[in-house]
């Protein structure tokens, strides 16, 4: 009886812990661009979003990309989001934050 009731805590405690962790999967809205000279945000710089607009990220390793007004499809992983003509994009992700290396721009999303 104990050990079943060890088990299911267990189940719970990973079910908990799948649920709140590091999903990347989802809506990522801009927040702002940063280079070595400096930075600026959405509220800033409303234009912003017409360089780079929303990003959505499937479950499934897909996902789309607004970049200059126009989607674009892409795939991503645990490290890199790849556009349809190979380009290739690193990226970290810390809580609610999605930072993607644009060449040496850094722009900042958030869900």
């Amino acid at each position: 009886m104990k050990k079943a009731i060890l088990i299911l805590m267990l189940l719970s405690l990973l079910l908990a812990l799948a649920a709140c962790g590091g999903s990347v999967a989802g809506t990522w809205h801009i927040k702002s661009a940063s280079t070595s000279s400096g930075s600026v945000t959405v509220e800033q710089a409303p234009e912003l979003r017409n360089v780079m607009g929303d990003m959505i990220l499937n479950e499934d390793g897909t996902g789309s990309m607004v970049i200059m007004g126009s989607t674009y499809r892409i795939t991503w992983d645990s490290r890199t989001i790849t556009g349809d003509d190979g380009t290739r994009l690193s990226y970290t992700v810390s809580g609610n934050t999605l930072e993607l290396d644009a060449q040496g721009v850094i722009y900042t999303f958030t869900r």
